[in-house]
């Protein structure tokens, strides 16, 4: 991160710098203070995504269900946070949604339908781009521009 902020600032160039943190059992007692680092380190703002179950080694990092009242206490700083100004991206209904997930309770039927992929798309290192890590490629950076999926509509 560090070298990222030496270069724009060498280069004089102006681009947001995000922080994305996956939560899971071995972080999310530290995800506040990863707030404050964030800032201290320059970046424009923080976002937070729960780990996804969908291999073993990610399920051996799912929060216990003996460590939800801390994960609530958390969450309900990292809302705190929020409110006071903090570059946190999620929004507070985005947070409130934690808690349930990790319990593996259903989404809420106004939550739906999921917009994931109108903010951000992922690109993997074989280029493929993908709205979600369990949606297919929509295309492939070496082939494809980035131009035309930020055309996307909202």
């Amino acid at each position: 991160a560090r070298q990222v902020m030496a270069a724009k600032k060498k280069l004089k160039i102006d681009f947001p710098l995000i922080m994305k943190v996956t939560i899971n059992a071995k972080n999310f007692r530290q995800i506040t203070e990863q707030v404050y680092w964030a800032e201290k380190l320059g970046f424009n703002g923080i976002s937070f995504q729960p780990i996804a179950d969908w291999t073993e080694e990610a399920k051996q990092l799912d929060i216990a269900e003996k460590d939800f009242p801390e994960l609530t206490a958390v969450f309900n700083q990292l809302i705190e946070m929020k409110r006071n100004g903090a570059a946190i991206l999620n929004s507070e209904s985005n947070l409130k949604m934690f808690l349930p997930y990790f319990k593996k309770q259903a989404v809420p039927e106004n939550n739906l339908p999921c917009k994931v992929g109108l903010k951000n798309f992922f690109i993997y290192p074989n280029g493929d781009i993908r709205l979600c890590t369990s949606m297919p490629p929509v295309g492939n950076i070496k082939n494809d521009s980035a131009v035309l999926l930020s055309e996307l509509p909202n």
